[in-house]
């Protein structure tokens, strides 16, 4: 558990970030793809780094994303042992998202479970009693691009591995996941599957695009299945990645949510700058206002006044007077308008 000093720095966290999304939620930016940055700021701060921020000790949770066809069951088959994700020719062969979850961690499970469920209710959870689900939460998603809340549960996850084949790894739906997960700083794992061996040129060629986007991720590659000599050193790899980074335990995983919660304030800080503008020109806009309308309460209380009605005043019909003065006042209320409005 958190030591004293410890605790009280992440209390202090905890309270700025719900502070933050509290704000944040109530503010209206305006922008259809503003207001939908907002929004998603809001739930990485409420389910996932407060969340967190309270469980640093809980299990490592794992997504594994990746477009149509590229093989991602197989790849979580592989690395739990076991054929719990359906692999075939139809596709897409994952429709909802699967969670493997170890039975040791199922009395654990629930606050994540309900967050999940926040995200889709059409999650379905299996617990396995592998040795990669101890201490690890394995979250197979449906193809990429997808639903919104494929984005809700990757926002969820402490990492995500990025499955790719040599004829899906440039496609644009995986580099759009690669550079949205690389701005909001989650951790990502590469893996290249259907690859002819560990010398394929498809996998330097992608190591090279990852460089040149400045993404820092270990790339994993998986040899085919259908060769004949193929070798499970890839997945044996990506198996003990996962361990070593489950045995870091809280150092990586509050590593992941510092940068995390750094992404969610600079990027609201973004719309301080622009909100404080805006502010100040409403507030000029105000004053120009009260100004223009001012003038023209202080012109409509003269009209109605002993001296402003004029003589014979008092034998004038109301019904006249009062078409005098409506017109009057329509006149000195637009012309204040008309110059507001300017």
């Amino acid at each position: 558990m958190y030591g004293e000093p410890e605790n009280e720095r992440a209390g202090d966290e905890i309270r700025q970030l719900e502070r933050l999304a509290e704000v944040l939620g109530e503010l209206r930016i305006g922008d259809s793809d503003r207001d939908a940055l907002r929004r998603d700021v809001v739930h990485v701060i409420s389910g996932y780094l407060v969340p967190r921020l309270r469980n640093p000790d809980g299990p490592l949770v794992v997504a594994i994303a990746g477009p149509d066809g590229v093989g991602k069951s197989h790849v979580v088959n592989a690395l739990v042992g076991s054929a719990y994700s359906p692999e075939g020719a139809v596709r897409p062969t994952t429709t909802a998202p699967l969670v493997l979850v170890g039975r040791k961690e199922a009395g654990t499970f629930g606050d994540l479970e309900r967050r999940l469920h926040t995200a889709t209710p059409a999650i379905s959870v299996r617990q396995d009693d592998g040795p990669v689900t101890d201490g690890v939460v394995i979250i197979d998603l449906p193809p990429i691009p997808g639903a919104t809340s494929i984005e809700r549960i990757l926002d969820l996850s402490d990492m995500v591995i990025v499955v790719v084949s040599p004829e899906r790894y440039a496609d644009e739906t995986v580099w759009s996941l690669i550079r949205r997960l690389g701005a909001t700083g989650s951790p990502m794992l590469m893996v290249v599957n259907k690859v002819l061996g560990p010398h394929d040129e498809v996998i330097a060629d992608f190591a090279g695009r990852l460089e040149s986007e400045a993404v820092d991720a270990p790339v994993f590659p998986v040899e085919d299945r259908r060769r004949e000599a193929a070798s499970d050193t890839g997945v044996a790899d990506v198996r003990s990645h996962l361990q070593e980074m489950r045995s870091s335990g809280r150092t990586r995983v509050i590593e992941a949510v510092h940068r995390r919660a750094e992404w969610a304030t600079s990027t609201a800080a973004g719309w301080c700058d622009p909100l404080d503008s805006l502010g100040h020109r409403i507030g000029e806009l105000r004053a120009i206002a009260d100004a223009r309308y001012s003038k023209a309460a202080e012109g409509a209380r003269g009209l109605v006044s002993p001296a402003g009605l004029g003589p014979g005043a008092a034998e004038t019909p109301w019904s006249v007077l009062s078409d005098r003065l409506a017109g009057v006042l329509t006149r000195r209320v637009g012309m204040a308008a008309a110059h507001t409005a300017a």
